[in-house]
């Protein structure tokens, strides 16, 4: 059997922190108390080769290395999705230099990866950083309105369409089998079905991921910050919130999903 790593993002933190792998916000937290988590991280890997951690930690407390034991983040690597035992990769050691007290902290770390499996995600997308800004927000809120449209009209066979290569790349990052494919098809077409109010497009802005090459609108509100703008109210009062990162496949060419 073809060897499949999974990797791992593994934290444990007392105050607000984000956490970017390739410059992809992937975890965040901005309540009162600590967290813990443990969440893969290769849909974020496009292949084997050198990959980046960040972590940005903001406090109301002077982050010395007495309050820096609070905060531990971790790459791990397993070796498959079954496997209960990892290899830790990364172990993130913050630098506190103790003459320099501080209230945030942003420090990255790389390790490499040996994914069997490489795909072309962002890695020869457009850089939009150069590009007008006011034009890009117009055209990225009609991106996400034309999905609002989508997930109204629950038109589940365009909103599958459209982000099948997304899908695509993820089910192969993830080593999922058709029949998991399918089946992640079938539970995103339910979903959908189940959707009694699509939220309207606000309280956002547009970041910036993978060093320019991807571009997403997130919420600024307190209670939802950093979700995606793209969110809606289920039958069971849930909220679905769907990811919705975009990228220029080639100069010129329309914005689509890509994650």
């Amino acid at each position: 059997m073809a060897s499949q790593p999974l990797y791992a993002l593994s934290l444990d933190a007392a105050g607000d922190f984000q956490v970017y792998i390739n410059d992809i916000l992937v975890a965040y937290y901005y309540k009162n108390g600590g967290t813990s988590l443990t969440l893969p991280i290769n849909r974020e890997i496009l292949g084997p080769g050198k990959q980046t951690v960040k972590v940005i930690l903001k406090s109301d407390k002077e982050l010395d290395e007495n309050e820096l034991k609070y905060y531990k983040f971790r790459i791990l690597k397993y070796a498959s999705f079954d496997s209960p035992d990892y290899e830790v990769i990364v172990d993130c050691k913050f630098n506190a230099e103790t003459n320099k007290p501080t209230k945030e902290i942003t420090q990255s770390w790389d390790f490499t990866s040996d994914v069997p499996y490489q795909v072309s995600g962002w890695s020869h997308s457009a850089v939009l950083l150069n590009e007008d800004k006011d034009a890009l927000l117009k055209e990225v809120l009609e991106t996400y309105n034309h999905f609002r449209e989508i997930l109204q009209k629950k038109d589940i066979g365009s909103f599958l369409t459209k982000t099948k290569v997304r899908d695509a790349e993820i089910d192969k990052a993830l080593y999922l089998s058709s029949a998991e494919s399918k089946k992640d098809q079938a539970e995103t077409s339910e979903t959908i079905q189940n959707i009694v109010e699509v939220l309207p497009i606000d309280n956002y802005k547009m970041v910036f991921y993978g060093n320019g090459r991807m571009v997403a609108l997130i919420r600024t509100d307190e209670k939802n910050k950093d979700e995606s703008a793209l969110q809606a109210k289920l039958k069971d009062k849930s909220t679905e919130i769907y990811e919705l990162v975009l990228h220029r496949p080639k100069k010129g060419a329309p914005l689509e999903v890509i994650r």
